[in-house]
C-alpha cells in the first residue's frame, strides 16, 4: 500500500494530455524518487531530461525490472538476451522490409 513517503505510481491523470499534478511536484521538488508500482513494489521515478539520460547511459542500471529475473520478454532484458533477441526480429522492423510490404499492397 502506498505510503505519504512512497507515492502510487502510475499517477491519475486528471485531463487527457495534462501532466498529473504529482508528477509535476516531484519533477520540481524531488526529481529521483522512490514510488510504489502495483505488484513490484518500491521503484526508482527519475523525472527530468538529463537525469534520465545519465541513468539510461549507464551500464550500472539495468532495465529488468525486479521480480522478471529470466524472463524472455526482450523489453526487460539487459545484453547479452535482449542483443540476441533483436537480433533475431531486426530485420522485421527494418525500413527495407516495411517498404517491400506496401509494394505489395500491404498496410
Amino acid at each position: 500500500m502506498p505510503t505519504k513517503q512512497h507515492p502510487a505510481y502510475p499517477f491519475a491523470r486528471r485531463r487527457a494530455f495534462a501532466v498529473p499534478s504529482e508528477y509535476a511536484w516531484l519533477r520540481e521538488n524531488s526529481p529521483v524518487a522512490r514510488v510504489d508500482v502495483p505488484e513490484i513494489g518500491l521503484v526508482w521515478l527519475v523525472t527530468r531530461y538529463d537525469d534520465v539520460r545519465k541513468v539510461l547511459s549507464d551500464p550500472r542500471f539495468g532495465v529488468e525490472p525486479p521480480g522478471r529475473a529470466g524472463s524472455n520478454d526482450s523489453l526487460f532484458q539487459d545484453p547479452p538476451g535482449h542483443t540476441r533477441l533483436r537480433s533475431l526480429v531486426s530485420k522485421a522492423f527494418s525500413s527495407r522490409y516495411a517498404a517491400a510490404l506496401r509494394c505489395e499492397g500491404h498496410p
